[in-house]
């Protein structure tokens, strides 16, 4: 199998929207622009919160990770390819102590199954909490729809608690 793509990646993007539809989950394929430098998908994360997508108007903070599609190396024979499902957690970090949130994040992976938080600077280097995971397929086959699946909607749970720690450390 050769390196992946960008018309690889907008298939397998548009495999998974259409399951995502099926399944009410709200997705955006994006081609390869700035900021981004291959084609992704944007995934509206499920949230407790039922009201978040009710209006027309983009929400504050809508939850929302980032599919990417990639191979580990740059060989052109590779068995396997990998999507990275992505988010930011949009909690303002400022006058925040660094210990007491890598504490939040340690604790918090201790409890996570799959993917893991990390404290790193986003695209245009502001600090923040962030999450991914990885998963695997092989090279000539669609990544599966039902892991996927299953890791957007733990991501969403796992955002809503993060953020909830954070702001109840932030404002402790």
């Amino acid at each position: 199998m050769a390196l992946i793509t960008d018309q690889d990646r907008r298939e397998e993007f548009e495999n998974l929207k259409e399951y995502f539809e099926e399944v009410d989950i709200i997705s955006q394929i994006i081609d390869k622009k700035e900021p981004y430098n291959q084609a992704c998908m944007l995934i509206a994360l499920p949230t407790s919160d039922d009201t978040i997508w009710e209006s027309e108007e983009m929400p504050e903070d809508p939850h929302l990770a980032t599919a990417y599609l990639m191979q580990l190396g740059e060989e052109e024979n590779q068995l396997t390819k990998y999507m990275m499902l992505y988010f930011q957690v949009a909690v303002d970090l400022t006058d925040m102590s660094e210990l007491e949130m890598l504490r939040l994040i340690n604790k918090a992976n201790r409890t996570l199954s799959v993917g893991h938080f990390f404290y790193s600077e986003d695209v245009q280097g502001v600090l923040s909490v962030q999450y991914k995971v990885l998963v695997g397929s092989a090279s000539d086959q669609y990544t599966d729809i039902a892991v996927v699946c299953e890791h957007i909607w733990a991501m969403g749970d796992f955002y809503d608690q993060m953020k909830a720690d954070l702001l109840t450390l932030k404002n402790s």
